[in-house]
C-alpha cells in the first residue's frame, strides 16, 4: 500500500471520530464534556433531563436515583403557554325579555339590538337588557316592559327600579301631544313643551279627576317635589299641592298667583284645604291660614282667618 493511500484513509477516520464527539457534545448540556460527567445540575428544567436520560440508555449518569423512570424529579417542570384567551360568545336576548323584544319588532324595532346581555337589577330580583334605543325591565310582579327616550331618562334621574317609581309595568304609550308610562309608584308624562315629569300618589289622583293632560291642568311641567310638611306638582294650568293633614289640592289662576305672593304654603295662609270652588260672583280656594276670592271686578282678594 503506498503513503499517500495511509494518510487519506488515516484522515477520513479522524474526521469521523471528531463528528462523533461533537454530535455527544451536543447532545449534552454545555457543562458536560463526556457521559459519566453531567448531573442534575446541568440542567434547567425536568423535561431536559428526560430527554438526556432517554439518550442514553442504562442511565450513564445516575439521573434517575430511584428507578422509577423520571429523570431527576426535583427539578421544576418547564413552564407552559398559557391558553389563547377565548372570546365569550355572543349573549342572546332571554325569556320574557325577549317577548317583549320581539313584539317590538325585535332588532327591527324601536330599540334595536340589544347592547349588553342580561343583567341582574338593583332589587325585587329583577332583569334588564340594554338595546340601542332603550331598555327592558323584568321582574316577577312587573312583567316585562321597555323603557326608552326622555321617560327613561326622567325615571334614571330619580333612582330607576330603586326609586318610589320602582318597575314599569307598561310600556310607553301615546297620547295627543305626548306620551306616558306607568311605574309600581307612579306614572311619567311627557310632552314636548314640558319634558318628561314624574307624578305619583294623591298628586296623580287628583290631577286624574280633572281630566289629566285633556284637562285644564294639561301637562305636568315639574316632577313632584317634596317640602316640609307635604309635596306638590306644577302643571301647564295650576298646581296640585298636597299635605297629610288636608289632602291634595288644586291651585291655579290668578288665585294661585296671589297666593304664590303671600309666600306659597311657607306664608300665612298655609297650606290648601280646598279646591277652586264657585262663591257668589266668583271663585274661591280655602288655605290653612284663610282664604283667596277672585271676581271678575275685584280679582283675587286675600282673607285671613283670625
Amino acid at each position: 500500500m503506498q503513503a499517500g493511500t495511509l494518510r487519506r484513509g488515516a484522515t477520513a477516520v479522524a474526521a469521523a471520530a471528531a463528528t462523533i464527539v461533537a454530535a455527544a457534545v451536543m447532545a449534552g448540556p454545555a457543562s458536560a464534556h463526556h457521559v459519566g460527567d453531567v448531573d442534575c445540575g446541568d440542567f434547567r428544567y425536568q423535561e431536559d433531563a428526560q430527554a438526556h436520560l432517554i439518550a442514553h440508555p442504562g442511565d450513564p449518569d445516575r439521573l434517575d436515583d430511584d428507578g422509577d423512570g423520571q429523570a431527576c424529579e426535583s427539578l421544576p417542570r418547564r413552564p407552559t403557554s398559557p391558553p389563547a384567551p377565548t372570546t365569550p360568545p355572543p349573549c342572546g336576548v332571554q325569556g320574557a325579555i325577549a317577548d317583549r323584544w320581539n313584539q317590538l319588532g325585535a332588532a327591527a324595532g324601536v330599540l334595536g339590538r340589544n347592547t349588553t346581555c342580561e343583567l341582574t337589577a338593583a332589587r325585587d330580583d329583577g332583569r334588564y337588557t340594554d338595546f340601542e334605543g332603550g331598555s327592558i325591565y323584568w321582574s316577577a310582579r312587573s312583567g316585562a316592559w321597555e323603557v326608552r327616550g326622555a321617560i327613561e331618562d326622567r325615571w334614571s334621574q330619580v333612582g330607576s327600579e330603586t326609586s318610589w317609581l320602582a318597575f314599569p309595568v307598561t310600556g310607553e304609550l301615546a297620547l295627543h301631544g305626548g306620551a306616558f308610562e306607568r311605574f309600581q309608584g307612579g306614572s311619567v308624562y311627557w310632552s314636548p313643551a314640558t319634558g318628561a315629569q314624574a307624578v305619583r300618589g294623591l298628586i296623580r289622583d287628583k290631577w286624574g279627576t280633572v281630566g289629566w293632560e285633556a284637562g285644564f291642568l294639561g301637562y305636568p311641567t315639574t316632577t313632584e317635589a317634596v317640602l316640609p310638611g307635604g309635596a306638590f306638582n306644577h302643571f301647564q294650568g295650576g298646581s296640585v299641592y298636597w299635605s297629610p293633614r288636608h289632602g291634595a289640592h288644586v291651585v291655579r289662576g290668578a288665585i294661585r298667583d296671589a297666593w304664590q305672593q303671600q309666600g306659597w304654603e311657607t306664608g300665612r295662609l298655609g297650606y290648601p284645604t280646598s279646591d277652586e270652588h264657585d262663591v257668589p260672583g266668583g271663585r274661591r280656594s280655602d288655605f290653612e291660614g284663610g282664604s283667596i276670592t277672585w271676581t271678575p271686578d275685584r280679582g283675587a282678594v286675600v282673607t285671613y282667618t283670625a
